[in-house]
């Protein structure tokens, strides 16, 4: 986890993580990338940056889903975003920030969204 940053979100296996944690970090980490990420580079740079343990990112979806939850959930997170004109897809399986996203860096603007 890079110095200074502190938890956003935490993945178990039963609750929900907080989703403007995971949306600002989302955003954080398209910012130190550059402004635009395929998604698997995107999601390796919120691991890094959130400290997600490999744990938190082995937990399966209940039932016959076959997804993890940290995915799962990060593909909302970052649906939420779309939806509030913060990041876009430039193309396919590439996110990139709007002026709208880049102006976002504490968690309570997220919440706006």
């Amino acid at each position: 986890m890079s110095e200074n940053r502190h938890r956003l979100f935490v993945v178990d296996e039963t609750s929900l993580p907080s989703l403007s944690g995971m949306m600002l970090r989302i955003i954080q980490a398209l910012k130190e990338i550059g402004g635009s990420a395929h998604i698997q580079e995107l999601d390796e740079k919120v691991i890094e940056l959130e400290g997600v343990t490999e744990i938190e990112q082995s937990y399966p979806m209940s039932g016959e889903d076959p997804r993890n939850r940290f995915n799962y959930y990060l593909a909302w997170s970052r649906t939420y975003l779309k939806r509030g004109s913060a990041i876009e897809n430039s193309a396919r399986a590439v996110w990139t920030l709007t002026p709208i996203g880049a102006a976002i860096d504490e968690l309570d603007q997220t919440q706006e969204i």
